[in-house]
C-alpha cells in the first residue's frame, strides 16, 4: 500500500485509532509544503553575549534601516555586539513601533521596572518622562510592563492593577490618563496583555482595543478617542494568554496562545475550543500538558514569521535551554512540532528570524542553513495508523520511503504496529551532503560537480505483525536538503481472526 506524506500535519488525537492518512502522530522538525514535508530550517550562531546570561527579549526598530537589539543582564545590545544602554533592572521588554508629532520613528518599550523608554534606531535610548495624574497616586509609570500603539496613542498596562493608561495622540511622554476596568473585569486579577485587532485586515477606523486579564477575561473596545467615543463591544471569558508575548496579529485575525493552544480571537469570542478547527483540536494535548507543568516559566511566546507564513509558539520545558515549539502553517492551517531549538525568545527583522538562548547566544534560523550550527537536525515522522483497507492480521515485510535530497540518505526506516509509538532503539547514520564543488572555492575541471536534489528510493526490510501499521522514519540531517513525499509498504495479509 502507498502512504502519503502527512500534508495535513500533526494529529495527536489519532494515537490510539486509525486516522486521516494525510496526518501524522509524530511530525518533529519538519515544515510542510505543497506536496512534501521538508526538514526544518537550520540555525547559525550570530553572536554570543560576553556575560553568558539569558537573552530574555528582542526589541526591533522598524525604520531606515531596520535594526534588532537584545536584552540581557541589564543591557540593550545590537545583535552585532554594539551596546545601546546599560543599567536596566529588567530584561523582559514589551515594545511598540510609534511615530510622534514630528513623524520620527521610534520603538517605545517598557519592562515593568525601569519606566518608559524610546529608541530612535540609532544610539539614542531615552528615558521618557511619563507621569501619573495627581489624583491617581496608585499609578506608577515605572511599573508599566505592556505597551502598544493603538489609534496613534500609546497605551500601557502594569501587573498590579485592573486598569490601562494612555497618553495624548502621537506623544510618547507626558501625563497618562486612566481607563479603569474594575467594573468590567468581574473576576479580578490584573492586565496581562494588550492588542489591536483589525477586523478589516489593515489599519483603519474599525481597529479594536483588546485587553486580556490574568483571570481569563477579555474586553474589547471600539472608537477613536477614549475620552469621547469609546464603546465596549463585549466581555469574553476564557483562559488568559500565557504571557504578554502571546498575542499576535496575522492576516486580519488576532491569535492568542492560551493553555489549550493558539486560538483565533474570533473563535474565543464564540465558545473557545469547542469552535476550533479540526487541525487545532488535534494538537490540544501538546499545549495543555506543557501548560499544566510549566505555566509559570519564562519563555512563552507566539511569534509570527511573515517571510515563511508561520506562527511559532514557544513552550518552556522546565530547564536551561529546554524549549519546544509548536508551529502553525498559515492559513491552511496545519501543525508540526520542532525540537532542539533552545529559544528563550524570538525576533524578526529584514525577513530574518532570530532567537536567543538561556546561555547568551543569538541564533539565526534560515532555510539556507542545513544544520544546527554544525550539529545534525534530527527529523522524525510517523503517519496516522492505517488498517491498509483490511482488518486482517498483516505481516509487514518492506518499506520504501520516497526521499528527495542532494545528500547520501541514511535514515532509520521501520514499520510500527498496533499503536506502538515508542522511540527507535537504533539510531540512523548521518545523512550527509554528497561531496561536490563549492562555487567560487572549488577548482575548475578538478573537483566534482555539486549534486542536485534528486529522488532516492531504497527498500528497507522490516519485520512486524499487526492489524494496523504505520511507517516510521528518523533521519539525522547535516549539510543537505531532505524531504519526504511518502512511503510504499509491502505486507502479506493473513487471517481476519487470530
Amino acid at each position: 500500500g502507498h502512504v502519503s506524506a502527512p500534508l495535513k500535519g500533526l494529529s495527536l488525537s489519532s494515537k490510539l485509532i486509525p486516522g486521516d492518512p494525510l496526518t501524522a502522530t509524530i511530525l518533529d522538525n519538519w515544515v510542510i509544503v505543497e506536496n512534501a514535508i521538508v526538514a526544518r530550517p537550520g540555525t547559525l550562531l550570530q553572536y554570543t553575549d560576553p556575560a553568558g546570561q539569558a537573552i530574555e527579549s528582542f526589541v526591533p526598530f522598524y525604520g531606515n534601516p531596520n535594526k534588532l537589539a537584545y536584552a540581557s543582564a541589564g543591557k540593550l545590545v545590537l545583535t552585532n555586539g554594539s551596546v545601546l544602554h546599560t543599567g536596566f533592572l529588567g530584561n523582559d521588554w514589551s515594545w511598540s513601533s510609534f511615530s510622534n508629532l514630528g513623524t520620527s520613528a521610534f520603538t517605545v518599550m517598557v519592562n515593568g521596572i525601569d519606566g518608559v523608554w524610546s529608541w530612535d534606531g540609532a544610539a539614542a535610548v531615552t528615558h521618557e518622562t511619563v507621569t501619573a495624574p495627581a489624583t491617581a497616586t496608585w499609578v506608577n509609570p515605572a511599573q508599566f510592563n505592556v505597551v502598544i500603539s493603538h489609534m496613534n496613542r500609546l497605551w500601557f498596562a502594569d501587573s498590579s492593577n485592573l486598569a490601562v493608561y494612555y497618553l495624548p495622540v502621537q506623544q510618547k511622554s507626558g501625563e497618562v490618563k486612566v481607563l479603569p476596568l474594575n467594573a468590567v473585569f468581574r473576576r479580578g486579577g490584573h492586565v496581562v496583555a494588550l492588542a489591536t485587532w483589525t477586523l478589516d485586515g489593515g489599519a483603519g477606523m474599525d481597529d479594536h482595543l483588546v485587553i486580556f486579564s490574568s483571570n481569563g477575561e477579555c474586553v474589547v473596545y471600539t472608537g477613536l478617542d477614549p475620552d469621547s467615543d469609546f464603546q465596549l463591544v463585549g466581555i469574553y471569558r476564557f483562559d488568559s494568554p500565557m504571557s504578554k508575548h502571546c498575542v499576535v496579529n496575522y492576516g486580519g485575525e488576532l491569535y492568542v496562545l492560551i493553555s489549550t493552544g493558539l486560538v483565533p480571537m474570533s473563535t474565543l469570542m464564540r465558545a473557545e475550543s469547542e469552535q476550533l478547527g479540526i487541525s487545532d483540536r488535534n494538537v490540544f494535548s501538546a499545549f495543555n500538558a506543557v501548560a499544566q507543568n510549566y505555566r509559570a516559566f519564562a519563555g512563552w511566546s507566539a511569534m509570527a514569521d511573515p517571510s515563511s507564513g508561520r506562527i511559532i509558539c514557544n513552550l518552556p520545558k522546565g530547564g536551561t535551554n529546554a524549549y519546544g515549539q509548536m508551529v502553525r502553517f498559515m492559513p491552511n492551517p496545519v501543525w508540526a512540532s520542532w525540537s532542539k531549538v533552545p529559544s528563550r525568545c524570538w525576533g524578526w527583522v529584514d525577513n530574518r528570524l532570530y532567537f536567543g538562548t538561556d546561555d547568551g547566544r543569538i541564533m539565526q534560523m534560515d532555510p539556507s542553513y542545513l544544520s544546527d550550527n554544525g550539529n545534525v537536525i534530527r527529523v522524525d515522522v510517523q503517519p496516522a495508523w492505517s488498517t491498509f483497507k483490511s482488518v486482517a492480521i498483516k505481516q509487514f515485510k518492506m518499506v520504501l520511503p520516497y526521499l528527495q535530497t542532494d545528500g547520501v540518505p541514511a535514515p532509520y526506516v521501520d514499520i510500527r504496529t498496533d499503536y506502538d509509538m515508542s522511540d527507535p532503539l537504533n539510531q540512523p547514520d548521518v545523512t550527509l551532503g554528497a561531496p561536490g564543488a563549492t562555487w567560487d572555492v572549488a577548482t575548475w575541471d578538478v573537483d566534482g560537480w555539486a549534486q542536485d536534489v534528486t529522488t532516492k528510493n531504497n527498500w528497507s526490510g522490516v519485520s512486524a505483525i499487526g492489524r494496523v501499521g504505520a511507517p516510521r522514519l528518523v533521519a539525522l540531517i547535516s549539510n543537505c536538503k531532505f524531504s519526504l513525499t511518502g512511503w510504499d509498504v509491502l505486507f502479506e495479509q493473513g487471517a481476519a481472526l487470530g
